[in-house]
């Protein structure tokens, strides 16, 4: 038992640095969506916007925005769960999830 204990413990870091990478997840195409926040979602290990976005074809779509951590939100941004309230409008800038048609990963823009 205490082998297959040291097994797992000697994963972790393995664990913890193939959650951070993409790994292929997101095009690499950075795109920007104008919407209405539905909700902000301060949580762990990454806090999620939610917005509605007016497709081409006319039809209202609920798009996930994934965030940083709330601490480094309100640490590095000061935002707060009244940063973003239920109807504001905002422009996210991010990269497209592959395999889920709704959902964004926020990206800095990058001048170069």
């Amino acid at each position: 038992m205490k082998v297959l204990n040291f097994f797992l413990l000697s994963l972790l870091p393995l664990l913890a640095l193939s959650h951070h990478g993409d790994a292929g997840r997101f095009n690499d195409d950075i795109n920007d969506l104008h919407g209405t926040v539905v909700a902000l979602q301060l949580t762990n290990p990454h806090s999620v916007v939610l917005i509605n976005v007016m497709s081409e074809e006319g039809s209202l779509q609920t798009w996930q925005v994934v965030l940083e951590a709330p601490q480094r939100l309100a640490r590095d941004f000061g935002w707060g769960r009244d940063t973003l309230l239920p109807g504001t409008d905002v422009i996210v800038t991010g990269r497209q999830n592959k395999s889920e048609a709704h959902k964004l990963i926020s990206q800095k823009n990058q001048e170069s």
